[in-house]
């Protein structure tokens, strides 16, 4: 189950969030076995982060996957997923940041495995 986090400073609306989780659910199948059936988004907006001294609109986005993909799948991920959030929110390239982090095992209805 991959798990994105936007964090952003910039308000958002509700078509905005909406056209983000399709888009992102879209964009987590290029991960081999991932799918939008197991996929969970969480999106922050409106938040209190300065970037540069600043406020000015920028993006952190984290990623969560259960097992190691390789890195040319995971540059392609972040590319296409820059290019959507600059279509949807505005926020220029240079002001998002993305963490991807990989882990072998996690729990899910009780169980870890």
């Amino acid at each position: 189950m991959p798990y994105l986090a936007l964090r952003t400073n910039k308000t958002l609306t509700l078509s905005q969030e909406v056209e983000l989780k399709t888009t992102v659910g879209k964009l987590i199948t290029m991960f081999p076995g991932e799918s939008v059936d197991t996929f969970m988004i969480h999106i922050e907006d409106n938040q209190l982060i300065y970037f540069k001294g600043q406020e000015a609109n920028c993006m952190m986005i984290t990623l969560y996957l259960k097992g190691h993909y390789t890195d040319e799948q995971k540059e392609q991920f972040v590319a296409e997923l820059t290019k959507a959030l600059v279509k949807i929110t505005k926020i220029p390239a240079s002001n998002q940041y993305v963490t991807i982090s990989e882990f072998e095992k996690w729990g899910h209805g009780g169980i870890y495995e």
